[in-house]
């Protein structure tokens, strides 16, 4: 066992005795502080626990907070802790960013909004008394917030640590309990006569699909309240303290604040993504990946500069653990400014998309007539009525595991819907109109002619429903094509060309890394093939092989030629998007 492992086994035993989480984090703080040769930042306790030498520093204290949390509340508070690696070199990046570009020599103030256990305001600490002392440093040139009480105690004691160690023995009082948006509209932190260069820190990753992560009616109207209406239903709460920090800094100031990469890209994060686009200037993007943090999400940060141009100026990139820079991104490659509504291509190459241009003239809106996904309603209904299919009248359950591409599996492979398996899902309409009418309705609609796309997969995947009898199991999207364009459209989705381009647009947004979730909203959205006789071509393909359960690899293939040449795109997105195919598919199982 590592010794914060040990640490943490002696902790959760005294916990389990009785002992509060305060009283555990104070007798850590105070064996930090004795072996430091310093007074206890959290007051004296009657025990204290051994703390190895390679424990004795003040990030421990937010390393066992935030390990002493249990999974299912760090969830839903979104909370996780930083590694210190990490926090000090986003910190690192942000303040050279800042005091290069704007006022060499001068130490900018730092602030966290969302401070918990300290790790980022402890980071900026370290690289500001390299040009100030540190009595400055916690006492004009960091300011942070923190809603939990007990995490802001435990921040100011990190802090207060830190100072000790660097002969300034008065207690830190430095990270105010709060919202920070509640703050902010008291007129925080210019209240406290600070006026803010740099904005650092790891808000809070609460998504709003999830009930356990979004937030109350009263958070969303305070945060209105200091950010205007990009607060929408469903937009992460960290893309949100992305524009708060815009909003606080000064002129010339730097935001770098670590959320969740999908917020590059969410459709529901557009309204935030424009408004940074009036307060702010890109001037980079760290792409961390999904093991940085203990919290089964990629992560990222944009670089922003609060009132600045960024014409002329590269485009810096870093990715992993250790924020490392690789190549700079060509702007004449990505969107000029932040007001694109999807900021993923900003990154796409560092997740081995190959890089396409399609022109955007023409989309498949021209032939979409809908598209749609059910959502919890939609799927707890249909699970609620899941038979096997016995009768003519049933109709065929389609999981997004039964599709694959131009072929729909229902019948051959199982499928598992509601705890259990299926060898053939299916429901009876009627049935579920007596327990769902509005259910009924809306699925009774889309007994139409229409396509099955799967979301969370390496390609886009689509099965054809050519005689509109089947039914899209949440999260399948249903999109409904008049008959005559069917196979045009279904074609066009099965381009390789196409899913680059989504990838490069949508990235970020799937559970697993290098997969697509395409919205109901996006499919309108992509671009329609060029060389419309190429695309005639197409969709015969996709007609045949969609026709034929015994179409094999060959078919596939040629098909994904012929799309490549309908958009006039490089043949070797062929070789790429073959390669993202499940083995059985290419191997023709």
């Amino acid at each position: 066992m590592t010794p914060l492992e040990l640490l943490l086994d002696e902790l959760r035993e005294r916990a389990a005795h009785g002992s509060s989480p305060r009283e555990l984090m104070g007798a850590v703080a105070a064996s930090v502080a004795d072996r430091l040769g310093l007074p206890a930042p959290m007051g004296r306790w009657p025990w204290r626990p051994d703390i190895d030498d390679d424990l004795v520093h003040p990030h421990v204290l937010g390393q066992v907070h935030e390990a002493l949390v249990s999974p299912a509340e760090r969830r839903r508070g979104g909370v996780h802790y930083t590694p210190r690696t990490v926090a000090r070199r986003l910190s690192a990046l942000a303040i050279e960013d800042w005091a290069a570009s704007t006022h060499p020599g001068r130490a900018p103030v730092v602030c966290d909004p969302a401070a918990g256990g300290g790790a980022f305001l402890l980071a900026a600490a370290d690289e500001l008394v390299t040009i100030a002392d540190a009595a400055t440093v916690v006492g004009e040139l960091l300011v942070g917030a923190e809603l939990d009480p007990l995490a802001a105690e435990i921040a100011n004691a990190a802090l207060t640590l830190w100072a000790g160690m660097h002969g300034v023995t008065a207690p830190v009082r430095v990270v105010e309990v709060g919202d920070a948006f509640d703050l902010a509209g008291r007129g925080w932190p210019g209240s406290a006569g600070r006026k803010v260069d740099v904005v650092v820190g790891n808000p809070p990753f609460l998504g709003q699909l999830r009930r356990r992560t979004a937030r109350a009616q009263e958070v969303a109207e305070r945060m209105r309240a200091v950010v205007g209406p990009v607060v929408t239903r469903y937009v992460d709460t960290a893309l949100v303290f992305c524009v708060l920090g815009a909003t606080i800094a000064e002129p010339g100031g730097r935001v770098v604040l670590v959320m969740p990469e999908s917020a590059l890209s969410t459709h529901d994060g557009i309204d935030a993504r424009h408004r940074l686009a009036e307060l702010a200037s890109l001037r980079g993007v760290w792409l961390g990946g999904p093991a940085v943090f203990d919290a089964d999400v990629s992560v990222c940060a944009v670089v922003l500069g609060v009132g600045e141009d960024t014409d002329g100026v590269p485009l810096r990139r870093w990715r992993g653990s250790e924020v490392e820079p690789v190549p700079s991104a060509d702007r004449a490659g990505v969107p000029q400014r932040l007001d694109a509504a999807s900021w993923a291509p900003l990154v796409a190459d560092l997740h081995g998309v190959p890089p396409v241009a399609l022109a955007v003239d023409r989309t498949l809106a021209d032939d979409v007539v809908s598209a749609t996904a059910g959502f919890r309603d939609e799927y707890y209904a249909i699970v609620a009525q899941l038979r096997e299919h016995a009768t003519e009248t049933d109709l065929p359950a389609i999981t997004v595991g039964l599709v694959d591409p131009l072929q729909c599996r229902w019948g051959e492979s199982p499928a598992r819907l509601g705890g259990r398996r299926w060898d053939r899902p299916a429901i009876d309409l009627d049935d579920l109109a007596g327990d769902a009418p509005r259910v009924a309705a809306w699925l009774g609609r889309l007994l139409v002619p229409k396509l099955l796309l799967a979301t969370q997969t390496p390609v886009i995947e689509v099965a054809v429903d050519a005689t509109g009898s089947t039914v899209p199991v949440t999260p399948v999207v249903a999109v409904v094509v008049s008959p005559e364009r069917l196979f045009h459209v279904a074609a066009a989705l099965s381009a390789p060309p196409v899913t680059a381009w989504a990838m490069a647009h949508a990235g970020g947004r799937a559970l697993a890394p290098g997969h697509l979730r395409l919205r109901a909203s996006d499919v309108a959205t992509l671009p329609a093939p060029s060389d419309v006789d190429a695309w005639d071509d197409g969709a015969e393909l996709a007609r045949r092989i969609a026709a034929s359960p015994a179409a094999g690899a060959d078919e596939l293939l040629e098909l994904g030629h012929t799309m490549t040449a309908a958009y006039g795109a490089d043949p070797s997105l062929v070789e790429w998007w073959w390669r993202r195919l499940p083995a059985r598919i290419r191997e023709g199982g």
